[in-house]
């Protein structure tokens, strides 16, 4: 019952989403990962442009990380799109033209879990796999009145339960994504539209008042601020990048010199011991640029910008580079950076670098 009146709702309301077209294999795993931990609105034009440039599989495994990364930035959480890549090279090299139809093979793919290799097999393939994220987690601890934490333990196996005796064997396909899209536009976090809910009448949560205590979830850290300094270097139609390591946050990207703020130290000196050793004795005068904000996880950074020109060209070693305009557009710029390179794109008019230009790179 409850599955007949959510998949009735959901042919009426459902969205109207570039992955939904088709429910082509490789789409939906490409959607899927993107969708982590970001919001639609977000995800639909840097989907767009992946499939523009990698409509399949095998065109995917010809790219560079960093042709990959460049595609990805400003999506955040640069790993998934490293993932994607290697699971790419993984699916070719066992011989598959697509994303295939096997629990066991996805499993073993980098960045493919338990909900992602169940949404591809439900949505991709319609075989009767749960796929549980946080909406389905969310309309379920509603829909039964789960009274303990659903994230893992014994009340996400309660949760599952209930997920698996609900799911229709022949229609996982739209079910999954009803449930996702009930948790989407009407059982949302804060102050759910139970008026507008096709499943109200069944829900544990609403009889009981609970809806806007469930589902429980363990206290969030709070949000930390930090504050930051960096500089852009630049010398005639040169500047100065470094590439991060490809371990850890923003893994491979490229980013102007920064450190982290603390008392003891002026925001200028700061920047001044992190290129002292890259610059040496260089002559330069620092200049104020401004501020922007960039935030990464739980972390919100206060990024005071500062701009050096040279007289001239200074050696540097990996994994710092001297890069010109044209070949800056094609890097893969850590979002912080590629703030502040607009700040100062906007600011100097005419440009102070050579080739560089005033609108957005």
């Amino acid at each position: 019952m409850i599955s007949k009146i959510l998949l009735e709702w959901f042919y009426c309301h459902k969205r109207n989403l570039p992955w939904r077209h088709s429910y082509n294999p490789y789409e939906v795993w490409i959607s899927e990962i993107m969708l982590q931990q970001t919001q639609i609105d977000r995800v639909i034009p840097f989907f767009n442009h992946w499939m523009e440039r990698f409509p399949n599989l095998a065109e995917l495994t010809e790219a560079s990380e960093e042709e990959i990364l460049k595609l990805w930035e400003g999506l955040g959480y640069y790993s998934r799109a490293r993932n994607i890549l290697k699971a790419a090279k993984q699916l070719v090299h066992m011989g598959y033209s697509t994303v295939p139809p096997d629990e066991a093979v996805l499993r073993k793919l980098p960045g493919i879990g338990a909900y992602t290799a169940g949404a591809i097999l439900s949505i991709a393939y319609n075989l009767p796999f749960p796929a549980v994220d946080g909406n389905v987690r969310r309309v379920f601890a509603r829909l039964f009145n789960i009274d303990m934490p659903v994230i893992s333990g014994m009340g996400l196996d309660l949760l599952n339960n209930y997920v698996l005796s609900t799911l229709p064997s022949e229609n996982a396909r739209d079910f999954n994504q009803s449930v996702m899209e009930l948790g989407a536009l009407v059982c949302i976090p804060r102050s759910p539209r139970c008026p507008l809910c096709p499943l109200q009448k069944f829900c544990q949560a609403f009889q009981e008042g609970e809806q806007n205590n469930r589902p429980i979830t363990n206290k969030k850290a709070g949000i930390q601020k930090k504050k930051a300094v960096a500089g852009i270097f630049y010398c005639d139609k040169f500047i100065l990048l470094r590439q991060r390591e490809t371990d850890g946050s923003w893994g491979g990207l490229w980013e102007f010199p920064w450190g982290f703020e603390h008392d003891d130290l002026a925001a200028e000196e700061v920047l001044m011991k992190e290129i002292d050793k890259v610059l040496g004795t260089a002559s330069f005068t620092l200049r104020s640029l401004g501020r922007v904000r960039h935030s990464i996880m739980n972390t919100q950074i206060d990024l005071n910008g500062y701009v050096a020109s040279l007289p001239s060209l200074v050696h540097v070693e990996t994994p710092f580079k001297w890069v010109m305009p044209k070949e800056l557009s094609k890097l893969p710029l850590q979002g912080g950076s590629a703030k502040l390179l607009h700040l100062f794109i906007k600011k100097s008019r005419p440009s102070s670098i050579k080739g560089l230009p005033h609108e957005d790179i």
